[in-house]
């Protein structure tokens, strides 16, 4: 391990893990993995990972395909039937809204498809589910209980850093609903031991 506890960049023989947690297209972290597949190397998260990890309705289609728990979603430019997520659909996307009444979603679809001109992707909220948002360090999360679903979604899509947006029922059932940026900046001093923690899991296991 280099004496900087989080550099940008760390090579192991897994791949070279890029910590910057900002992946969008066109973002330094995006073209970090540009550069690190044009000489060869195995990007982690790759281009490809990516791009669908933050397509709301292509993440979705991944996580459905890998046999994990979905919501019930839609495509549409049009109607949105509450109570629901909303998001917007288009390259780059980052609001949300929660919606529970007709007149609402409305307004919000209008706003988050630009009048009409992109698609939104919805997914209908259960009766009293919650919303909830989890970071995610490489394989592992400070919250615990969500342990499964950091193990699965770093299988998947391969995101050092992420921020995962999960529905929640009153009975304990979690649902994917998207998955989003978590810049390096923002992590609290627990989850910066655990990414430290587990970068030299990963490099000893693997190197």
């Amino acid at each position: 391990m280099p004496s900087d506890p989080l550099p940008l960049q760390l090579t192991c023989s897994a791949g070279v893990f890029l910590l910057h947690g900002d992946y969008e297209y066109l973002s330094e972290g995006y073209y970090a993995a540009v550069e690190v597949e044009l000489h060869g190397l195995t990007a982690l998260p790759s281009c490809a990972d990516v791009l669908d990890a933050y397509n709301v309705p292509v993440a979705l289609e991944r996580v459905r395909q890998a046999g994990l728990p979905v919501p019930e979603w839609y495509l549409t430019n049009d109607t949105v039937k509450p109570p629901a997520v909303i998001y917007g659909v288009h390259p780059f996307a980052r609001a949300f809204r929660v919606v529970y009444e007709p007149q609402e979603a409305w307004i919000a679809a209008r706003q988050l498809s630009r009048q009409g001109k992109y698609l939104l992707c919805y997914q209908r909220l259960p009766v009293h589910a919650r919303l909830i948002e989890v970071e995610l360090i490489l394989d592992r999360t400070p919250e615990t209980a969500y342990a499964w679903w950091a193990e699965q979604l770093y299988g998947l899509f391969h995101l050092p850093l992420a921020k995962l947006r999960l529905i929640e029922t009153p009975d304990g059932q979690t649902f994917f609903s998207a998955l989003e940026r978590l810049p390096r900046s923002r992590l609290s001093t627990k989850s910066r031991k655990l990414l430290q923690e587990r970068l030299q899991a990963f490099c000893a296991r693997r190197g």
